[in-house]
């Protein structure tokens, strides 16, 4: 195989590549947007719950129905966490390094500039990515676990603050008593009724 059938192979399985981690990147945003719907219904149905007070029967006991719902969330968070970083993440980061191989193995065959004469797109975006945050790169698999554990953590808080509360008891303004005035008038003989 010559080098423009090389090259012509490479560029279509880079072509494949790149569709690969558009799909994979597509599915992620997927879940963290089905994510972040849950939530915003999970803590919509505690508030609910909170101001309503609403217990349920668990066990041999009662607990608080916001508290249930909050602790119910996290779980379902961490599994979306799980399917996010630890399922597809993971597929996402294989077709990113096998996109950085082919643009290597196509850098051989013609100058794609860059320092190290390797610099590809896949390769470019690997290199933007990190973001610094406290003195630390943060790089995609950090930024996912700062994104689920902070809101995780934050819902267990939530959840053990409303399983800790106590129901104050709802006072209704008093109303002022109501005074009924007897309209008993009495009755003045008219004038011509006299005569």
């Amino acid at each position: 195989m010559d080098d423009d059938e090389k090259l012509k192979t490479y560029v279509e399985l880079w072509k494949q590549t790149i569709d690969v981690q558009k799909h994979f990147n597509d599915i992620e945003m997927r879940i963290r947007g089905l994510a972040l719907t849950v939530l915003t219904f999970a803590l919509g149905a505690a508030a609910v719950a909170i101001k309503d007070g609403t217990r349920v029967a668990v066990l041999s006991g009662h607990i608080e129905l916001a508290a249930l719902i909050l602790f119910l969330s996290a779980v379902l968070w961490f599994i979306f966490y799980f399917v996010d970083q630890i399922w597809y993440h993971r597929l996402l980061v294989g077709a990113v390094v096998h996109g950085e191989w082919l643009e290597e193995e196509i850098a051989k065959l013609i100058p794609l500039g860059g320092d190290d004469n390797t610099t590809g797109l896949t390769k470019q975006i690997s290199k933007s990515s990190p973001h610094r945050l406290f003195g630390r790169n943060l790089h995609s698999k950090a930024k996912i676990k700062v994104f689920y554990r902070s809101v995780g953590v934050l819902l267990i808080i939530f959840g053990c603050l409303a399983l800790t509360s106590e129901k104050q008891p709802v006072t209704t303004p008093t109303q002022p008593a109501s005074t009924t005035t007897s309209n008993t008038a009495t009755e003045t003989p008219s004038p011509t009724a006299t005569k």
